[in-house]
């Protein structure tokens, strides 16, 4: 039997192999010659990481020069690939601020259609509400950053 997950989300169990084997993480049945549980980690060239483990019969982890992969692990013991994935410090800062960049980007994003909505409806009330209605819809607004 080999723990398989997949996932994108570099702080998830399946990248951590936290107690995957006894809450929830799907089991895979391995069986044959050259059966092996695995685990791996790739980066896109865009910054999007790929965590999985599973069972393959193929040797994933041979070198390659036009591979992605930033972590190979495999094994032929039940349940050994529930290591934690070791990622080299350079690629986890990497991940995490393509990440970051993302979620700025989508709370910029946000904040923009927010402004402009907010900008919209003040018009509106500058038509047809009091001074008092202009000054709530020209407030500003903060949107908290999601840690």
């Amino acid at each position: 039997m080999c723990i398989k997950c997949q996932t994108t989300d570099i702080k998830d169990k399946c990248v951590t192999g936290k107690r995957l084997h006894h809450f929830g993480g799907n089991m895979e049945s391995c069986f044959g010659k050259s059966a092996q549980c695995y685990s791996i980690a790739t980066v896109s060239e865009y910054g999007e990481p790929s965590f999985k483990r599973g069972c393959t019969s193929d040797n994933i982890c041979k070198e390659d020069e036009d591979s992605e992969m930033e972590y190979c692990y495999t094994c032929r013991a039940k349940y050994c690939n529930s290591k934690p994935i070791k990622l080299d410090k350079e690629v986890i800062e990497y991940l995490l601020e393509v990440q970051y960049n993302i979620t700025s980007t989508t709370t910029s994003i946000t904040t923009e259609f927010i402004n402009t909505s907010t900008e919209s409806s003040s018009t509106d009330t500058t038509k047809q509400g009091s001074e008092s209605d202009i000054s709530m819809a020209n407030s500003e607004i903060k949107i908290p950053k999601n840690s």
